[in-house]
């Protein structure tokens, strides 16, 4: 589960992006294979999810397997992340992803972070 912090962030990044009439849902409706969130609306129609797992947990683990492999198959437009790395699937297929090393800010504050 994305939390407060992390929704607004993702909503102030596609407002930054010059996505107008998004909005971003931390409390989504269920469906059929969970209750993923958040959801990404634009102009009041659902346009993706955003489905995330611990970051301590590989993402190839968390994607094969319990919710974040249900949501991967079940939802059409997903975005499936640990935080440090994000994978783009449209219906099951991986479209995308990116990935940046966040050791180099975490050993600057002094946090292992479980990373």
């Amino acid at each position: 589960m994305l939390n407060h912090d992390a929704a607004t962030a993702l909503q102030q990044l596609l407002k930054g992006m010059g996505v107008r009439g998004s909005r971003v849902l931390n409390e989504p409706r269920q469906v059929a294979c969970g209750a993923p969130d958040p959801v990404v609306e634009h102009d009041g129609v659902a346009i993706g999810h955003v489905a995330s797992t611990d970051i301590t947990i590989p993402l190839d683990q968390a994607a094969a397997t319990g919710p974040l492999a249900r949501y991967r198959h079940g939802l059409v437009n997903v975005i499936l992340t640990n935080h440090p790395e994000f994978r783009w699937h449209r219906e099951g297929q991986q479209r995308g992803k990116c990935a940046w090393d966040i050791r180099i800010a975490m050993a600057a504050s002094g946090s292992s972070g479980g990373v």
